[in-house]
């Protein structure tokens, strides 16, 4: 009974809501019908743009009447003046006409009509926004020049308060440098909206463009650390129930995995990264539809019933009309190599050729790189070496140009394979003849620009370690100048304390002499002897006299040991060149003290009188 009750109050819900949703519908039907008539007979243009603008939201599934409402309705607003309002619409409108209708040249006729006007929009968002959409259509047609000329007008276009779209259009526009094959550029815009993302905290942009810094690794053949910053990121965004971000992450795992050349690991991720995107979407969707190409080309030369199985899943989904370009274009290209191993090469040849005009128009060399792959590797399967041989110089070059990376073992097989099967052995030896001298002359090219790199390394070098010693050797003149004049100006400073104890001495004498008091006169004299360059002062001497003379004292006392303190006082003062009078002065002696000490130090020493005794020691 309660099983019963529970299914008729089921049953009863789903009626009100079918009936609801009917009402809503009758409801809209109606509204549209009376919009319309109202049109027909409202010629005030600021009436129409009224109606329109109520009639459009009911309009947005009806492939002619949206589109043909929304240029009237832009047109109008443009006629009455009111170019932000047509702006805007315009912009609301772009997706559903590029994407949701797949009318995608009015689309872009729609950002063509508003941009005529720009100059005359005030809000910079949406001046900004008419340069990024018309970015998008480019970006959709795989169109990267036109797209990346777009996004970069967009950045400079948006203003100060629009942070969020300015990160958009960096993203966007590193994405096209990417397939341009601009990996530098296409790194310096992804880290800036990546930067942008983290101020704004926009944690989902964030990883998106983390993920594309990523990419770009890989692009740069940074294949480890592509790998070691993936595995991070994956880790922390487990526990945050992201599983777009995680079926992205994945998913460029994978290729990084690919060329470190660990299948085990890719396909683990590409299945791993497909349950994501399978939890999340309707299997009706891009992101599904190229994780089932890439596995189905991942089997396709060790198990081609697998392989087989994820083409089938790729043909259902590519029957949604709500799939973009983009991912379509990039399935036909995943899938091609497996219809060359169902034998159907000619099949597989076609859609690469087709898809590598426009590739090459775009100049999108990613692009053309697996295009070049697929074709070689379909031209042997199909047995025609040669062509397979062309097409794989033409990879190999392009990869080196790209990564950096040399396939010259692979090369030299393909080469001697095509020339085996030769018949005209002259014309063969002929041509490797000329690439190995093309070879040469390219080796020589490169040892001259390196020999060119360090010679001019070797004169930046030079002309550095010139300026830092002559700089050097400025600053140490400098400092030596600037020593020697705090040695003369302290050695005057004790000349003239030296005088104002002799002074003061005259005048204990006078003392004495006046008021006949010996005993203090005696306290007064010890005291002043004392003063005479004190210990204090003579290491703050000494340490200045080192800093001008800096060998001079440690040469003398390793040539004479056996000098006292006293006579290396008499010597430091001498090489001041004192006169006898200044130096008895600054020692608090007399004259006739001075040239005694002289006299018996010269005898010590063995030095004959007339030579003078500094002259001597440094000799």
């Amino acid at each position: 009974m309660i099983k019963h009750s529970i299914l008729f109050i089921f049953l009863i819900f789903i009626l009100s809501n079918l009936q609801a949703q009917e009402s809503i519908s009758i409801t809209d039907s109606i509204q549209k019908s009376h919009y319309l008539k109202a049109l027909d007979t409202i010629q005030s243009k600021e009436s129409r743009v009224e109606v329109i603008g109520k009639l459009i939201p009911l309009l947005d599934q009806d492939p002619i009447d949206y589109p043909n409402y929304v240029e009237e309705s832009v047109y109008l607003m443009m006629d009455l003046e009111q170019y932000d309002q047509a702006a805007e619409l315009a912009i609301k409108s772009f997706y559903t006409f590029n994407i949701r209708l797949n009318q995608t040249e009015r689309a872009l006729h729609l950002m063509d009509t508003v941009e005529l006007v720009i100059s005359k929009i005030e809000d910079s968002q949406h001046r900004g926004n008419i340069y990024f959409k018309k970015g998008e259509y480019y970006l959709n047609r795989e169109e990267y020049v036109n797209a990346n000329k777009n996004y970069e007008l967009a950045i400079k276009t948006f203003g100060k308060k629009d942070s969020i779209y300015v990160a958009d259009s960096y993203l966007s526009k590193g994405t096209t440098n990417f397939e341009l094959g601009n990996y530098l550029e296409g790194l310096e815009d992804t880290q800036k909206a990546s930067n942008y993302y983290l101020n704004l905290n926009d944690i989902d942009y964030f990883i998106n463009a983390q993920n594309s810094i990523f990419i770009l690794y890989g692009e740069m053949g940074m294949h480890d650390k592509a790998l070691k910053e993936q595995n991070k990121l994956i880790e922390i965004i487990r526990g945050h129930n992201k599983k777009e971000s995680l079926s992205t992450l994945l998913f460029n795992k994978a290729l990084t995995q690919k060329e470190l050349g660990d299948l085990r690991g890719q396909e683990n991720s590409l299945l791993e990264g497909l349950a994501y995107a399978k939890s999340i979407e309707s299997e009706r969707n891009g992101t599904v539809l190229i994780f089932y190409a890439v596995l189905a080309k991942f089997y396709a030369d060790d198990d081609l019933l697998k392989a087989n199985a994820y083409l089938d899943s790729t043909n259902l989904i590519k029957k949604s009309t709500n799939i973009s370009p983009w991912f379509l274009n990039q399935s036909k290209l995943l899938t091609s190599y497996l219809y060359s191993k169902q034998n159907n090469h000619d099949l597989a040849i076609k859609i690469n050729l087709e898809e590598f005009q426009s590739a090459k128009v775009d100049k999108a060399k990613t692009r053309m790189l697996s295009i070049y792959e697929n074709l070689y590797k379909i031209y042997e399967n199909k047995g025609d070496k040669l062509a397979a041989y062309n097409y794989f110089k033409l990879y190999s070059n392009l990869k080196d140009s790209l990564k950096n990376v040399k396939q010259v073992n692979a090369l030299s097989y393909y080469q001697s394979l095509f020339e085996t099967e030769t018949k005209d052995k002259k014309i063969s030896l002929q041509k490797a003849d000329i690439k190995i001298l093309e070879q040469q002359k390219s080796i020589e090219k490169r040892r001259k620009t390196i020999l060119f790199l360090v010679l001019i390394l070797i004169l930046f070098l030079g002309f550095t370690i010139i300026y830092y010693l002559r700089k050097r050797s400025s600053n140490l003149k400098k400092q030596l100048v600037l020593n020697k004049e705090e040695l003369v100006s302290y050695t005057k400073r004790l000349l003239a304390n030296a005088k104002e104890l002799k002074i003061l001495k005259d005048e204990v004498h006078k003392y004495k002499k006046d008021f006949n008091k010996i005993d203090e006169s005696k306290n007064i004299e010890t005291l002043m002897s004392s003063k005479i360059l004190t210990e204090n002062e003579w290491t703050e001497f000494k340490n200045r006299f080192n800093k001008v003379y800096p060998s001079f004292l440690i040469q003398i006392r390793k040539n004479y040991q056996d000098i006292t303190n006293s006579e290396e006082r008499l010597i430091c003062l001498e090489k001041l060149n004192l006169k006898t009078k200044e130096i008895g002065d600054i020692l608090g002696i007399s004259k006739e003290s001075v040239v005694k000490s002289r006299y018996r130090l010269k005898k010590k020493l063995n030095v004959d009188k007339d030579i003078p005794l500094v002259e001597y020691l440094e000799n």
